[in-house]
């Protein structure tokens, strides 16, 4: 749970990046959109962990952990495909952002 926590925060700092002009039609730019879209939703994953650990909420843990759970069920997926997920929303991004400079 530790591991996921910290990839969760590393991706948090993603969806902060804003572009000009976004082609949606462009292969590229929609790709872009789409990965900062599954970055948003890992940031907000990351939220709960982080208000957790800075307030320690009693019970707020076995509360994450079990809404983290449902949310993959919703996805039909596990934690572990959700954490794969957002790293490899991170590296997407660095991809993109990198070639764009």
């Amino acid at each position: 749970m530790k591991n996921i926590i910290l990839l969760l925060i590393t991706v948090s700092s993603i969806s902060a990046h804003a572009t000009n002009k976004i082609d949606i039609t462009n292969e590229d730019d929609f790709k872009l959109i789409t990965t900062i879209m599954k970055a948003s939703e890992c940031n907000a994953y990351s939220s709960l962990y982080k208000f957790q650990q800075e307030n320690n909420v009693p019970n707020g843990d076995e509360f994450i952990d079990k809404f983290m759970s449902n949310e993959a069920k919703k996805k039909n997926s596990t934690l572990i495909d959700m954490t794969n997920d957002c790293q490899k929303a991170l590296l997407d991004f660095a991809e993109i952002t990198s070639s764009k400079n």
